[in-house]
């Protein structure tokens, strides 16, 4: 399945950016893209030219082991969403989640995030002995495609203009991004230099990532 099957699916609301299930391949391979190119496709085709809806990025651990805990099995707690919800019901969070007022993590736990037509602000929760960089990604107006641009690329190629650019990188537990006013969208993605406990894959390191907004 390709970004433009997914960016065409109508209604469809959230798109799984990380499982943690171990024969995922979250970071792609020799003839696949990563999770988070394809977002970044599918956004670009559905805000360039497409039904102009956000898709939501969510982490999951996606579960079946339960009692035996390693690398080659899919256990939970390697990935999880954090909702921003008014109540503790269901309704609440459904709600919540799509207006994509929260966020997907494999450990990075934010304390604040604010989103308005100014600016992108986040505030980490800091660990002792940890640092954090997080990638303002997103793409720009003057690198907007067209369908046919879009066709060219149907077998997921690495390269070309429908994926997303790191527009800012900035390090520190307090960051923000303020709009210049070309963007199509923005999101954002946090990186620990803390490495996961019993990872879906060796050296994988703490993330979260923070839902796309257009400014």
């Amino acid at each position: 399945m390709t970004a433009e099957d997914i960016a065409e699916v109508e209604n469809e609301k959230f798109f799984e950016v990380y499982n943690g299930h171990p024969a995922v391949r979250n970071y792609g391979d020799a003839t696949h893209i990563s999770t988070e190119k394809m977002w970044d496709q599918i956004l670009t085709k559905r805000l360039t030219n497409g039904s102009g809806e956000i898709i939501y990025g969510i982490a999951t651990d996606d579960a079946h082991n339960y009692h035996r805990y390693q690398t080659n099995r899919s256990n939970p707690g390697r990935g999880w969403v954090m909702v921003k919800a008014a109540f503790l019901s269901p309704e609440s969070i459904i709600r919540a989640m799509e207006k994509g007022d929260f966020y997907s993590s494999t450990g990075v736990i934010i304390k604040s995030f604010e989103r308005d037509q100014q600016s992108f602000k986040i505030e980490i929760e800091p660990e002792d002995g940890i640092t954090y960089i997080t990638q303002f990604i997103g793409k720009v107006k003057s690198n907007t495609i067209d369908s046919e641009s879009m066709d060219s690329q149907r077998r997921n190629s690495k390269e070309g203009k429908i994926n997303g650019q790191i527009l800012a990188e900035e390090a520190g537990f307090e960051v923000q991004y303020d709009f210049k006013g070309n963007e199509i969208y923005v999101r954002a993605k946090v990186v620990s230099s803390k490495e996961k406990k019993n990872p879906y894959h060796e050296g994988e390191f703490e993330s979260a990532w923070l839902q796309p907004m257009i400014p």
